[in-house]
């Protein structure tokens, strides 16, 4: 009773907060990703991780997802979250570090908002981007399809729920030639693209990074990363480890393969072509 009173008070939570705050003044970027997943953020985090005087997670505790219980307005609840329990575990995580990174393709989704806001100019960007038809085409192969399951509905946007940026109509009526599910695995890359061009605009004076998926491979383009970051020791060894991929999750694909109808990539690409016509969709999304 007396420790939940200490852990919910609210301040005792102001002074935890104001302690964390202080042990982060030397911290010189909290730096996050923008992406829909399935683009090399495992890979971003494992290039960084036990890198002297970087906190480097992929999607770390606690992860803020939708929860179909709190009714419509997921973005108070979500907000709420973020100042209640999430940058506790941020400012823990970064303190003694120059940079704090986590790459959890949750953040554009869930609460990039806030964490702009409450980082301000220590706040960093990386736009990891992967074209459309590969994200879209390994979400169809783990049988991961936004709006459908349980976990889609907590990790992912639904076609059916309020804010979308892209008219998902087309999708959700019967009869309109777009109920195959790899349709959704298109549009959902396209409504993160979506929101990160609305989150640029928003917040201009934020540093953005624009990173193709395949330049994790590029030696050259990694160095320049780390030097947009301001990340400036130990910079040959994330170099060295340019091109070591993460989280294939190759053993879900084969389980859930066989469940989905096969696509093979020209397919999939004469759908996106389809998807982009009636839509009316940038084909080339702002940097």
């Amino acid at each position: 009773m007396a420790l939940d009173f200490v852990k919910h008070n609210p301040l005792s939570r102001g002074i935890l907060e104001y302690v964390l705050r202080r042990r982060c003044h030397s911290t010189k970027a909290f730096v996050f990703v923008a992406s829909p997943g399935r683009s090399g953020s495992k890979t971003l985090s494992d290039m960084l991780t036990g890198i002297p005087g970087i906190a480097a997670f992929h999607e770390p505790t606690p992860n803020l997802i939708f929860e179909p219980a709190c009714g419509p307005d997921q973005a108070a609840y979500l907000r709420s979250m973020f100042f209640e329990k999430k940058i506790f575990y941020v400012l823990r995580a970064a303190a003694g570090h120059s940079h704090y990174v986590e790459t959890n393709h949750l953040f554009i989704k869930t609460f990039a908002e806030p964490a702009i806001e409450y980082f301000g100019d220590r706040t960093q960007i990386v736009h990891l981007r992967r074209d459309a038809i590969s994200v879209a085409l390994s979400f169809y192969k783990l049988g991961e399809i936004p709006g459908v399951e349980e976990v889609a509905r907590r990790y992912m946007l639904d076609p059916a729920g309020s804010g979308n940026l892209v008219d998902p109509t087309l999708l959700l009526q019967a009869g309109s030639g777009f109920e195959h599910p790899f349709y959704r695995c298109l549009w959902y890359w396209h409504e993160i693209e979506a929101r990160i061009a609305r989150a640029k605009a928003q917040y201009p004076n934020v540093r953005w990074h624009f990173l193709e998926t395949d330049q994790l491979n590029d030696a050259g383009a990694v160095r320049d990363l780390c030097r947009a970051l301001t990340i400036d020791s130990h910079v040959d060894e994330i170099v060295r480890r340019a091109g070591l991929r993460s989280n294939l999750r190759t053993e879900k694909k084969d389980v859930a393969a066989p469940q989905m109808d096969p696509l093979s990539r020209e397919q999939a690409a004469q759908m996106h072509a389809r998807l982009i016509e009636a839509l009316g969709l940038d084909v080339d999304p702002c940097r």
